[in-house]
C-alpha cells in the first residue's frame, strides 16, 4: 500500500506508513483508522500494528573517505599483515575512546555518624551499659555479634535502671571495640567494665556520662559542651580538662591521678568531688554554686571557701590543712574535716551545721572549749554530734559546754 504522503510503499495490511508515520486505510474497507488501532472500528477486521520506524537522518556533508587501511587491493598487491607489536597496549585510562561501563545505580557512601561513641575494652563475661535518649540507638558488641537496635527511652531519676540497661556476654577474655550510634544518646554509663579508651567527641548531645571505676589513661570532653553530669572517678587519669564543659553542674573524678584541677570556667557546679587524687591546690572561688565539695585525701594546705556561700556539705580530711575559715558558709550542715593540722575552729556563724568531725588534728583544750562555746544551741530534728578523738586537748576539754548546747561529744 503506497502512503500518499511520503510515497513509500508499505505491507497491504498496514494501518499507518512505517516511514512518515502517517495513517493508512483499512485493507478491506478503506476505512481510515486511527494509528495504533488493531482492529478496524467500520469492520472490524484484524489490523497489523507495526512500531513506527523514523526516518534516517540526513546530511548534507560528504560521507568520509574510506580509511587506508579499508581500501579494496587487488591480491598481488596485497601486502602481508604487520607482526604483532610487543609494546603492551595502553592502560584504559590513556586508551582513546574507551567505553567506561556505568553501573546501574551508584553505591551508597557510608559516612561515621556525628552521634558515634566508641568504647574499648578487655572483658569476659556479661558486660552492661546504659543508654538513654530518644529515637533509636544501634550497639555493635564488636565480637561478630549482631548488631542491636533498641528504642531508646528519656531519662527520669525515679525510673528502674532496666529500662535503660543493655547487656552482652562475651564468651573468651579479649580485647573488643563497642559501637554505639544513635542520633540523640543523652546518656551513657559504662563503669566498671575495664574500659580502656572512650571516645565521645561525636556525640554532642549527651548531657550524662559515667564511666567511673575502669582503667581509663584519658578521657577527652572537650567537644561535649552540653555536659552536665562527669563521673569519671576510679580511673587512672593524669589530667582532666573541662574548661569547656560550662554547663557542668555534677563532677566526681576522685581516685585518680590527678595533680590539678581547673575549675575557672565551670561556674554552674554545683557538686564536687575530687578526693583521693594528688591536689596541692583547689581553687574554688569561681564555683559560687557549689552546694556539696568533697576533696579529702589530697595534699591540700589550704583550702578557701569565703565565695562558697551555699555549701552545706564538706568533706577535707585528710589534707595538711591547718586553717579553715567557716564565717561565710551559714548554710553549712556537715563538715568533716579530720586528719589535718587544723589550731582553732569558729562554728559561730554555722546556724544549720548538725555534724562536725575535727578529730586528728592540732586542737588543744583552749581550742576545743571555744570550738564547744561557738556551737548553735538551736533546735535541731535529729542528733547534733562533734567528734573530737586524738587531739591535744580531747581528755582535758570540758565537753559540757558543747552538752549544754544540745550536741553529743565523741571522744572515742
Amino acid at each position: 500500500m503506497i502512503c500518499s504522503s511520503c510515497n513509500f510503499k508499505n505491507k497491504d495490511s498496514s494501518t499507518f506508513c512505517v516511514n512518515c508515520g502517517s495513517s493508512l486505510p483499512c485493507p478491506k474497507c478503506n476505512f481510515k483508522v486511527e494509528k495504533g488501532s488493531r482492529f478496524c472500528s467500520n469492520c472490524g477486521s484484524t489490523l497489523v500494528f507495526e512500531p513506527v520506524r523514523p526516518p534516517l537522518p540526513t546530511s548534507s556533508k560528504p560521507p568520509p573517505p574510506p580509511l587506508p587501511h579499508t581500501r579494496p587491493s587487488s591480491p598481488s598487491s596485497a601486502k602481508p599483515p604487520p607482526p604483532p607489536s610487543s609494546k603492551p597496549p595502553p592502560p584504559p585510562s590513556m586508551t582513546m575512546h574507551t567505553q567506561l561501563s556505568v553501573p546501574q545505580s551508584l553505591p551508597t557512601v557510608i559516612r561515621p555518624s556525628l552521634n558515634q561513641m566508641i568504647i574499648t575494652l578487655q572483658h569476659a563475661g556479661k558486660a552492661k551499659i546504659c543508654l538513654a535518649g530518644t529515637g533509636f540507638a544501634t550497639i555493635d558488641w564488636g565480637d561478630g555479634a549482631t548488631i542491636e537496635t533498641h528504642e531508646m527511652a528519656v531519662w527520669a531519676e525515679d525510673a528502674a535502671g532496666l529500662n535503660y540497661m543493655y547487656s552482652h556476654v562475651y564468651s573468651a577474655n579479649a580485647v573488643y571495640t563497642i559501637t554505639i550510634t544513635g542520633n540523640n544518646i543523652t546518656m551513657l554509663i559504662c563503669h566498671g567494665l575495664g574500659l580502656m579508651s572512650i571516645d565521645v567527641s561525636r556525640n554532642t548531645a549527651i548531657t550524662e556520662l559515667v564511666c567511673f571505676n575502669n582503667r581509663l589513661t584519658s578521657l577527652d570532653v572537650s567537644q561535649n559542651t552540653a555536659l552536665t553530669g562527669l563521673r569519671c572517678g576510679n580511673n587512672l587519669l593524669t589530667s582532666l580538662d573541662i574548661s569547656r564543659n560550662t554547663a557542668l553542674k555534677t563532677l566526681n573524678c576522685m581516685d585518680n591521678q590527678l595533680t590539678e584541677l581547673d575549675l575557672k570556667q565551670n561556674t554552674a557546679l554545683t557538686s564536687l568531688s575530687c578526693s583521693y587524687n594528688q591536689l596541692s591546690i583547689l581553687d574554688i572561688n569561681a564555683n559560687t554554686s557549689l552546694t556539696e565539695l568533697r576533696c579529702e585525701s589530697n595534699c591540700l594546705t589550704a583550702l578557701d571557701l569565703r565565695k562558697n556561700k551555699v555549701l552545706a556539705e564538706i568533706n577535707c580530711s585528710n589534707n595538711q590543712l591547718t586553717v579553715l575559715d567557716l564565717n561565710n558558709n551559714t548554710v553549712l550542715a556537715w563538715l568533716d574535716c579530720h586528719d589535718n593540722q587544723i589550731t582553732n575552729l569558729d562554728a559561730s556563724l554555722n546556724i544549720a551545721l548538725s555534724a562536725l568531725n575535727c578529730r586528728h588534728n592540732q586542737l588543744s583544750t583552749i581550742a576545743l572549749n571555744y570550738l564547744f562555746g561557738t556551737l548553735h544551741g538551736n533546735a535541731f530534728d535529729g542528733e547534733k554530734v562533734v567528734f573530737i578523738q586524738d587531739n591535744p586537748g580531747t581528755k582535758t576539754c570540758d565537753s559540757r559546754i558543747a552538752w549544754n548546747r544540745g550536741w553529743n561529744v565523741n571522744i572515742l
